[in-house]
């Protein structure tokens, strides 16, 4: 993870009109994966 994104780097992007990208994972391997890609938030759960 490069840049960490808080509440307020949402707002910015959502002030700025940029789309937000977001996935689930169930696991570390998907997390991985997607925090590779460069998706902007990363919901990890397992239920």
């Amino acid at each position: 993870m490069e840049n960490k994104v808080t509440t307020l780097t949402i707002k910015k992007m959502k002030k700025e009109g940029r789309k937000i990208v977001a996935l689930t994972a169930y696991d570390y391997t998907f997390a991985y994966l997607i925090d590779e890609a460069g998706v902007d938030l990363v919901l990890v759960g397992d239920s």
